[in-house]
């Protein structure tokens, strides 16, 4: 089995929320994950270290 990279993971499932909703803080970047069951009920954006523009700059420099 090979190694996943959950960095690339994470990074594709930002980039398919901010391509569906066009922009998103990382708070509701939490929530989404949480709500299509991809993240733990009580992540927030420290558990991932994302402060609120990180998330956008990740997504343009993708």
């Amino acid at each position: 089995m090979a190694d996943i990279d959950m960095s690339t993971i994470t990074r594709h499932r930002i980039l398919l929320i901010v391509e569906e909703r066009g922009s998103i803080t990382a708070a509701d970047f939490c929530a989404e994950m949480i709500r299509r069951g991809w993240a733990y009920p009580d992540l927030t954006p420290d558990d991932l270290n994302l402060d609120p523009t990180d998330i956008i700059q990740r997504c343009r420099h993708a």
